[in-house]
């Protein structure tokens, strides 16, 4: 599996293929992606291609479009994959008042637009930003808390809102 890392200094599977071009126009408001032609011929590709993401603003989510079609663009690339720790908009998870978006829906519309084979993120806000996106795999911070908290006897857990409380309750299952 090649892996390209869009987020420079963010390699959490290490260094991975470098892009040529990684970068925004220098109007500054659009993203520019380009791989270096021959890049499929990189040490140990087998049609797979894993993409990895650290979101900081917007600007990410469309390297992550861009890139993504570039990629399935060359020929012998079966499956793409997109690691993402943060999923962006996850909080606006439900239509509260009149006029608002469904913030989570509209950004799992545009991941799930690219088709990815998998999309891995971390710890989702709930569980209907995961529901919404397409072959998603939510890694939970559970077996991690439960690791540091083995040997405490001694613990509180708080949680701000309802979304986090259930996440506490599957600490106790």
């Amino acid at each position: 599996m090649l892996i390209i890392n869009l987020t420079e200094g963010f390699e959490p599977f290490g260094p991975g293929v470098k892009p040529l071009k990684n970068e925004l126009f220098p109007s500054g408001s659009e993203v520019r992606f380009e791989l270096a032609e021959g890049f499929e011929q990189e040490g140990g590709f087998d049609g797979r291609v894993l993409l990895t993401v650290r979101v900081k603003t917007s600007d990410c989510i469309m390297k992550v479009l861009m890139a993504a079609d570039a990629v399935k663009r060359i020929s012998g690339v079966r499956e793409v994959e997109l690691f993402m720790p943060y999923f962006p908009y996850a909080r606006q998870d439900r239509v509260m008042t009149y006029g608002h978006p469904l913030s989570a829906r509209v950004m799992a519309g545009l991941i799930n637009s690219v088709g990815f084979s998998r999309v891995m993120i971390y710890d989702v806000h709930s569980d209907v930003s995961s529901a919404l996106l397409d072959r998603c795999v939510s890694i939970t911070n559970t077996a991690f808390v439960q690791a540091v908290l083995r040997d405490k006897k001694d613990y509180i857990l708080l949680s701000p809102d309802a979304g986090a409380y259930k996440k506490i309750q599957k600490m106790h299952s």
